[in-house]
């Protein structure tokens, strides 16, 4: 029923921001402590230069399409694995993981 399927959007988006798991600069309310800040714009270069990457990405796009697709290519040191759900690819569509791969990439780390 497309009315439960909205629901549940709308559910899994408020635990998204309620329960947050990362920590999103600009939404107040994603204060998380599962997952590293998403300071994409700043940080995908950092982890496809870093030698403990051994991912498969070679571009920051490439990075943060993997990070949702295949978390555990590349765990941020200090996290651990298999918190990141890893269904992600099988209920987004290919447009809406580009908008969110080109909004993680637009939030630059705040000093």
């Amino acid at each position: 029923d497309h009315r439960d399927l909205h629901l549940s959007i709308r559910r899994q988006r408020q635990m998204c921001i309620r329960d947050s798991c990362h920590t999103i600069p600009g939404i107040f309310p994603a204060r998380g402590r599962e997952g590293p800040k998403l300071e994409l714009g700043t940080n995908a270069r950092r982890r496809l230069e870093d030698p403990n990457y051994k991912g498969r990405a070679r571009t920051e796009w490439e990075y943060v399409q993997e990070s949702i697709l295949n978390p555990g290519a590349y765990i941020v040191e200090g996290y651990r694995d298999h918190v990141m759900p890893r269904w992600y690819g099988q209920k987004l569509s290919a447009g809406a993981l580009d908008k969110i791969i080109k909004y993680l990439l637009k939030i630059e780390e705040v000093r």
